[in-house]
């Protein structure tokens, strides 16, 4: 090959590979141990531990309307510690509070920088614990209305996870909600097909998957519907960079590393 092809095929290669990048998300983490949160001032508006995100938490509502009078995102224990930082009953995790009597903004949202590329994995550890009527962890692009949807993760009448997928029907996990938690992943594994995961805390360790219809991931949310019981979550990320972006910017490297050398000049 001419030495000008490889710099062409090289430079639309790593060209690719920017373009590609700049659409996708950022690695991120964050956790409720994090020094932000020490402590953690109300309301929590733009608070932004960690690393990664497209912002702070922000607090959708159902309505528009809909005034916030309390802003819902608190500082909680999960009682079996398998989602606090650190894992013990003592350790701290993200929490929902119940609605009580009062009127309360319901939804906390996390945005992500970009929305989730094909091979990223966005994670959450996730605990309903008693807060079984109609709470959630979502999964949407960037919205302002805490009803809209792409995928939730919620329980049904008989005690277990459910996935429901926007356009289509409620997936039974099989697994029974308990005080132990799970750990949620998401991934995209292709245009038309993403993976859900859900792994048990309880000491069996049970794990459900499930190829779902590929939507856009840009955000997530936590939704308490219960009137009584909190809703626990903690330990979210991202990861890792966006599938084949840092293999198409290597081989670019390659090609222009590998070059042919010009004859030298006499």
């Amino acid at each position: 090959m001419h030495h000008r092809a490889y710099f062409s095929v090289a430079g639309v290669l790593c060209l690719f590979a920017l373009v590609s990048y700049a659409g996708a998300s950022s690695i991120a983490f964050d956790t409720a141990g994090d020094s932000a949160y020490s402590p953690l001032i109300l309301p929590p508006i733009g608070t932004n531990g960690g690393f990664g995100w497209g912002g702070g938490w922000t607090f959708p509502t159902a309505n528009p309307g809909q005034p916030k009078t309390v802003y819902s995102l608190s500082l909680g224990s999960s009682p079996s510690g398998n989602i606090n930082s650190p894992a013990t009953p003592q350790g701290r995790a993200w929490s929902i509070p119940g609605t009580g009597a009062q009127p309360i903004n319901d939804f906390a949202a996390r945005p992500f920088n970009g929305a989730l590329s094909i091979g990223q994995t966005f994670m959450v550890d996730f605990d309903l614990h008693e807060s079984l009527s109609g709470s959630d962890l979502v999964l949407t692009g960037p919205s302002q209305t805490g009803w809209e949807y792409n995928y939730f993760v919620s329980s049904n009448s008989i005690g277990h996870y459910i996935i429901q997928v926007f356009g289509g029907s409620a997936v039974d996990t099989g697994l029974p909600i308990s005080a132990a938690g799970v750990h949620i992943e998401f991934t995209p594994i292709d245009s038309a097909t993403a993976q859900m995961s859900l792994t048990s805390f309880d000491p069996s360790h049970a794990s459900a998957s499930f190829l779902l219809n590929n939507l856009p991931v840009a955000q997530m949310e936590v939704y308490n519907g219960a009137r009584d019981y909190p809703v626990y979550f903690n330990n979210i990320a991202i990861t890792p960079e966006p599938l084949g972006i840092s293999l198409i910017a290597a081989a670019g490297a390659m090609l222009l590393l590998n070059r042919p050398q010009l004859p030298a000049r006499s």
